[in-house]
């Protein structure tokens, strides 16, 4: 066992590295939040700009996309049943991407080094700590049922996703809704409500005297990441030998774990922050260490440029191959962006087949008939009729809008699936109601 003289002196040492260390990371973190808010500023812009008459100068930001979690876990869904890439939000699957394999390989040091929403947090109780010189640890039997509850909302989420029809879910990626959702979510902070506010002040005003009491007990982003660090082969490592028990890695911990009392740390609240490791007094007694794949264990340096790497390799990837920017042109986005407000792009609650088309247009609209979806033989005919076309054996689905008399119709046109046509017979009315053109050849 060292002597109490020969632990001073480690202590000294650590804490220079520790300084430099911490350092580290929190650079990593300020650069990522720097960006984001960048992204944001950029976004804004570009929104302002499309809702006026003017030239739009500036370019869409698709890193705004990592926003849309859900929305990437419906994409990602799609992925895996059709092979198809979510073409209006294909950033937002290439971001959770990357966050999955980091926390796979590297714990959740996705939430640890990368998310500006964890920054902010861990920022806020470490201003807590110097303006109240303590952080509340909320007792046990309390604080493991509140960590349950941002496992419960995704558990809540993935039930949305997963318990919706193929041709729901592909009605919702291809819906109008969804292809403003990212305007949706500006408008969330823009147009805050009062309930908005007050609930937002609450949760940043908890942050001040619990350790990221946001990341610990309510985001389902985390939660994701979590499940996906159990998996991981990268650990917190103890060398009880070596341990003189002085307990710094658990008072360091941000989650509480009780680091000092395991030999590995398996905990999916593990944000691989390394500050344990780095206020650990003896050397090689406790490391982040990949195991089978790494013998030496990580440094802060090391970790941190393995994350920006990675994300830098996504990024690019996912340029090259053009699944970074989205198809929503300019032009729709303006378009779009002036009916915002309309029952169209209200949300469609949790399914498309909760939507009643007739009650949800305008009363302008009252005199006029929206027709049925109609399918297979007596579709084709309406084609063949109104364009002399004829289509193959396949059971397309049509949408039209007009009058009773069908000599009157005003607009056909065929989709994939039903949920797709429901969304674009409410686009339609919507455009007609717009005095936008809606005409178009088959």
């Amino acid at each position: 066992m060292p002597s109490e003289q020969d632990n001073g002196c480690l202590a000294i040492e650590t804490k220079e590295k520790t300084l430099r260390s911490f350092g580290l990371r929190t650079w990593v973190q300020l650069g990522v939040l720097i960006v984001t808010l960048g992204i944001g500023i950029q976004f804004f812009v570009y929104v302002h700009q499309a809702a006026s008459e003017g030239p739009i100068s500036i370019a869409r930001s698709p890193g705004v996309e990592g926003f849309l979690p859900i929305g990437a876990l419906m994409g990602w869904r799609t992925f895996f049943e059709t092979g198809a890439w979510d073409p209006i939000h294909p950033a937002a699957m290439a971001i959770l991407g990357f966050a999955c394999i980091i926390s796979l390989f590297l714990r959740k040091s996705f939430c640890g080094w990368f998310c500006p929403a964890g920054t902010v947090s861990e920022w806020m109780w470490k201003l807590g700590k110097r303006f109240f010189g303590k952080n509340y640890q909320i007792p046990l039997w309390v604080d493991y049922p509140l960590r349950s509850l941002k496992y419960l909302l995704l558990l809540f989420f993935l039930w949305i996703i997963f318990s919706m029809s193929g041709d729901a879910l592909a009605g919702f990626l291809q819906g109008p809704y969804y292809k403003m959702a990212d305007v949706k979510m500006l408008f969330f902070f823009t147009r805050m409500s009062l309930l908005t506010a007050v609930v937002l002040a609450i949760l940043i005003l908890s942050s001040l005297f619990v350790r990221n009491s946001w990341c610990r007990y309510l985001c389902p982003y985390g939660a994701l990441m979590g499940l996906f660090a159990l998996l991981s082969p990268t650990r917190i490592q103890r060398n009880p030998e070596t341990c003189i028990d002085c307990k710094s890695c658990s008072e360091v911990c941000p989650y509480h774990l009780p680091v000092h009392q395991k030999v590995l740390t398996r905990s999916p609240e593990c944000n691989g922050c390394m500050d344990c490791t780095l206020v650990c007094p003896v050397e090689n007694t406790l490391d982040l260490k990949t195991i089978g794949f790494r013998a030496r264990p990580w440094s802060p340096a090391k970790l941190g440029a393995v994350i920006i790497m990675l994300f830098i390799g996504v990024y690019s990837l996912a340029q090259a191959t053009g699944h970074w920017k989205s198809s929503l042109t300019a032009e729709e986005f303006r378009m779009r962006l002036a009916e915002i407000d309309s029952p169209l792009y209200t949300h469609p609650s949790i399914s498309p087949e909760n939507i009643h088309i007739k009650g949800d247009l305008p009363g302008k609209l009252d005199n006029l008939k929206l027709s049925k979806i109609i399918k297979g033989d007596e579709a084709k005919k309406v084609v063949h009729k109104m364009h002399g076309k004829r289509l193959g054996a396949m059971g397309y689905m049509i949408a039209h809008y007009g009058s009773d008399d069908s000599k009157n119709i005003l607009y056909v046109s065929v989709y994939e699936n039903s949920e797709v046509t429901k969304y674009a017979l409410m686009d339609m009315a919507m455009k007609m109601v717009n005095g936008t053109e809606i005409f178009k050849p088959l």
